[in-house]
């Protein structure tokens, strides 16, 4: 719900957005923003918003990696298109070597000292904590959101542990 709300704010403003997306419900991201209250200009699905699908990895592939193919293709972006959301690489960071995805990241960050803005949304379990610890100092911010229990009932909670380059204390 987080990139629902990023998407539908750089799109109100005026920004390009671009949607990447592997669980095949990409191409309502319209209707989901609408579901939650936030509708979009009426313009913003054709000019201003795109969405694409991202390559899913398979255990069997020989070909490049599929985090180096979506990489490219997401540096290939035009230049006016200002945020660029990720959603969900989790079963493609499992299937990676640490350098591949060290360099995913690595080249997002050179973008985003361009002008651009990334949001890249996986679970913290494909991940080795030696190379979460490193993917976090490639990213200006890393946000959270662990389960916990409160009075015997599942609760979701956003933690922030950088932010603009900024670690929490």
């Amino acid at each position: 719900m987080i990139c629902q709300y990023l998407m539908h704010g750089a799109v109100s403003d005026g920004w390009e957005a671009t949607y990447f997306s592997t669980d095949g419900l990409g191409a309502d991201i319209g209707q989901q923003m609408n579901s939650i209250g936030l509708d979009l200009p009426s313009d913003a699905d054709q000019d201003r918003l795109s969405v694409r699908p991202i390559h899913k990895a398979s255990p069997r592939e020989d070909a490049g990696a599929p985090i180096d193919e979506s990489a490219a293709e997401i540096e290939s972006l035009p230049q006016i298109c200002r945020l660029v959301v990720v959603d969900d690489i989790t079963r493609t960071a499992m299937l990676s070597e640490p350098r591949e995805i060290t360099g995913f990241f690595s080249r997002f960050q050179r973008l985003c000292s361009v002008g651009r803005a990334f949001v890249v949304v996986s679970q913290s379990a494909a991940f080795e904590p030696s190379l979460l610890s490193r993917l976090h100092q490639l990213c200006n911010s890393h946000l959270s959101m662990p389960n916990d229990s409160v009075r015997g009932r599942l609760v979701s909670r956003l933690s922030a542990t950088n932010l603009n380059n900024v670690e929490k204390a």
